[in-house]
């Protein structure tokens, strides 16, 4: 989330600029200000879920717009988490309407939405049709790269199961710490999935993409899958200098102490605070959970006391956990790299985010063309560096330089 600014009513009710990290006094002021907003742009919105810490508000049924409020840490205002101001079919039929005089029904908005969609980006059915030929160009013009494709006979025909691709310029872990980092994300669309990513730490702290799979679903079988190709890739023989990150999910788990029994594995903080946050609330146990994770070893027990003077049952509830897995304090020191949050991958994933609702062959290619342009951009980001040393890196020196 974006650092909150509050919505001072006094000068933006007559019109409010709605936008993520806004926060409202109250759940009424929040109301107040979406009905004068739908007034201004000429839209009826739809408040779907209506409560004191929820408030979700949408537009017609094929239209994109949202607008999601919802209460911080059990505190009384609420704030956007989620905001699309973009409107489709209504503002179509619209137009229509004021070039033809004839006010095309929604159902007949949607069709034509989706004859143009086959016309600009190909039919979402017809793509699978060619994604071997786009697997055998792809090995051509990347030689060396990892493309695998499975799928599955229906009768004499082929049916699409999953997909894996590594290229030839990020299979290697050289001059980056040996720290992979693996999520998931949904595909929107006719055909929804899952991306598979994984990701590396650079010299620079930056993300640095591995390989990435498009799965029907995400289960212990298909992580098995990429990770056993990852680290065919990677060339991972012995698994103790390694760092798997991931979630908290129990397949992935499961999927990365049985496959890699010798690697540190992290959980995220912010999946941890989750599970942690079902039973124990409150913006003091939050910070002080936090606190924890950052601690060294030094005052880590120190923290974990302050913890129990808060709360017992919040303390013995982090004490059950394994802190090799959440606390810097019990990371081993090979992999150089203290890393607690999931953002690299959370990038990765909003990056390709307009890639995810589009056929097949579209998204595949929109990956593959963000991938090629970050490390392009990375490249000539390189050049300028003064020093041996990436910025990132010199600045926390720097900051650790002035502690001492």
């Amino acid at each position: 989330m974006p650092k909150g600014e509050d919505f001072r009513p006094e000068i933006d009710m007559a019109n409010p600029g709605l936008k993520i990290g806004l926060k409202f006094a109250t759940a009424e002021m929040f109301r107040k200000a979406v009905r004068i907003y739908s007034t201004n742009c000429g839209r009826e919105l739809i408040f779907m879920n209506n409560d004191r810490n929820k408030i979700r508000v949408v537009c017609e049924e094929s239209c994109p717009f949202v607008i999601h409020a919802s209460s911080v840490s059990g505190s009384t205002y609420l704030q956007v988490k989620t905001f699309n101001p973009t409107h489709t079919a209504s503002s179509f039929a619209e137009q229509v309407h004021q070039d033809y005089g004839y006010r095309p029904s929604r159902a007949t908005v949607y069709r034509a939405r989706a004859m143009a969609v086959d016309i600009v980006e190909g039919s979402y059915s017809k793509q699978y049709g060619v994604l071997w030929d786009y697997c055998h160009e792809l090995r051509t013009r990347n030689m060396g790269s990892t493309i695998i494709i499975k799928s599955e006979m229906e009768g004499d025909r082929p049916r699409f199961h999953k997909i894996y691709i590594c290229l030839v310029a990020c299979r290697f872990l050289d001059g980056c710490r040996p720290v992979v980092c693996l999520d998931g994300c949904h595909v929107k669309g006719p055909h929804p999935g899952q991306v598979l990513s994984a990701m590396g730490v650079d010299a620079n702290n930056e993300m640095f993409p591995l390989a990435y799979a498009y799965v029907e679903i995400e289960s212990n079988s298909t992580w098995l899958w990429f990770l056993e190709l990852l680290s065919g890739d990677l060339n991972i023989r012995n698994s103790h200098s390694y760092v798997f990150m991931t979630n908290k999910q129990k397949g992935l788990i499961d999927v990365v102490d049985a496959l890699l029994p010798h690697a540190e594995h992290r959980h995220y903080l912010k999946h941890l605070y989750g599970n942690f946050y079902l039973e124990h609330r409150g913006l003091a146990l939050k910070h002080q959970k936090e606190v924890i994770a950052r601690a060294t070893i030094m005052p880590w027990h120190a923290e974990m006391r302050k913890m129990l003077e808060l709360s017992k049952l919040a303390h013995d509830w982090l004490a059950e956990k394994d802190p090799r897995h959440w606390s810097r304090a019990s990371f081993k020191s090979d992999s150089k790299c203290d890393m607690l949050m999931d953002n690299l991958c959370k990038a990765f994933n909003r990056s390709i985010m307009d890639a995810r609702d589009k056929p097949v062959l579209t998204m595949l290619e929109r990956i593959r063309l963000y991938i090629m342009l970050l490390m392009a951009g990375r490249r000539v980001f390189c050049e300028k560096w003064h020093g041996q040393v990436g910025p990132r890196i010199r600045k926390i020196l720097e900051k650790n330089k002035g502690k001492a």
